[in-house]
């Protein structure tokens, strides 16, 4: 990225800015990638509970136990 040993400053402050532009990128988009993973798992869950309710092998009270869990604040 740099061409000298002793770059000009504007150039050296350029290349940090856009170094940091690309680590913030790539940060948030790991985030995202996780946070839609965690979501589809909630889904799933919350689909077989809904399954388990609907056979009646749970009652309310343990759907409504069971899911709450999954919305616990972080």
């Amino acid at each position: 990225m740099l061409y000298s040993a002793h770059p000009n400053i504007y150039q050296f402050i350029n290349i940090l800015l856009d170094v940091q532009c690309e680590t913030y990128i790539k940060i948030r988009s790991i985030h995202i990638i996780n946070t839609r993973n965690s979501i589809k798992d909630k889904e799933k869950e919350i689909q077989h509970q809904i399954q388990l309710l609907q056979s009646n092998k749970i009652n309310k009270f343990e759907y409504v136990q069971c899911l709450s869990h999954n919305f616990l604040p972080i």
